[in-house]
């Protein structure tokens, strides 16, 4: 038997809501800390200068990952606010335009990698080895 959501949640205290609602986050940042931190240890082994052009790229991945989650965040306030108004199509309208929105953004970022990581790598360093391991493949 389904019972009302809102109802089911109301009888919960904040705090094991704010920790049932931010874990799925805490879990993705936590993942993502230590894929970095696994790819840091076995990069080193491999030099310097191979960990330092995978440090420049981590830059302009957190920076996408901010930005994504960011424009993420804000489609779900809307759609929240829709479902809580009892407005269906407004929501649905909502998450498609989301899912419009983040593929054209994921296009723009796809063109910025192809065409950017080159001069991206020659405006943060002048070291030549960490340029050409960071862009060897391109």
């Amino acid at each position: 038997m389904k019972g009302n959501k809102l109802a089911l949640m109301a009888e919960k205290s904040e705090y094991r809501m704010v920790f049932l609602l931010s874990s799925p986050v805490i879990l993705s940042l936590l993942v993502q800390g230590l894929y970095n931190l696994v790819d840091s240890i076995f990069l080193s082994r491999l030099g310097e200068d191979v960990l330092s052009a995978v440090s420049l790229a981590f830059v302009f991945q957190s920076l996408c990952t901010s930005f994504f989650s960011g424009i993420a965040t804000g489609i779900n306030a809307l759609v929240s606010r829709a479902i809580g108004a009892d407005n269906k199509d407004r929501a649905q309208n909502y998450v498609a335009s989301g899912v419009v929105i983040q593929i054209l953004l994921c296009i723009v970022v796809m063109f910025i990698g192809f065409f950017g990581t080159r001069f991206y790598f020659f405006s943060s360093t002048s070291n030549v080895n960490v340029i050409t391991n960071g862009v060897e493949y391109l």
